[in-house]
């Protein structure tokens, strides 16, 4: 007696047709599944490849813009000011304030 047949007596012929198309349903799913796993990976490195890229161009963007402003920024003085029209504060007042100790104390709530 052969396994497939010892296997068809216990179970039934119905049953091991089930049996193997439920299984070759499972397999097809999780093969499915791997591959779109597989494609979701790429594209995210990819994705992240081209943000990286993005980021790289970006940087030396702002590095040419940085060098840009510290160049101009060199280039003013007093006298340049004055001649676009600004002019000196007549009037310079500063903001005090208590200490952060004092407000913290615990002697205000007894007040």
């Amino acid at each position: 007696m052969t396994i497939r047949t010892k296997i068809l007596s216990v179970f039934g012929e119905e049953y091991v047709a089930r049996l193997f198309w439920f299984l070759s349903g499972f397999l097809g799913i999780l093969i499915a599944s791997y591959l779109f796993l597989l494609m979701m990976t790429v594209s995210n490195v990819v994705a992240r490849e081209q943000a990286e890229a993005s980021l790289s161009l970006s940087y030396s963007r702002i590095g040419e813009l940085e060098s840009a402003y510290l160049s101009k920024k060199n280039t003013v003085t007093l006298a340049l000011a004055r001649g676009l029209g600004y002019s000196d504060a007549s009037k310079i007042d500063f903001i005090s304030r208590k200490p952060l100790s004092s407000r913290l104390s615990l002697s205000d709530l007894s007040r």
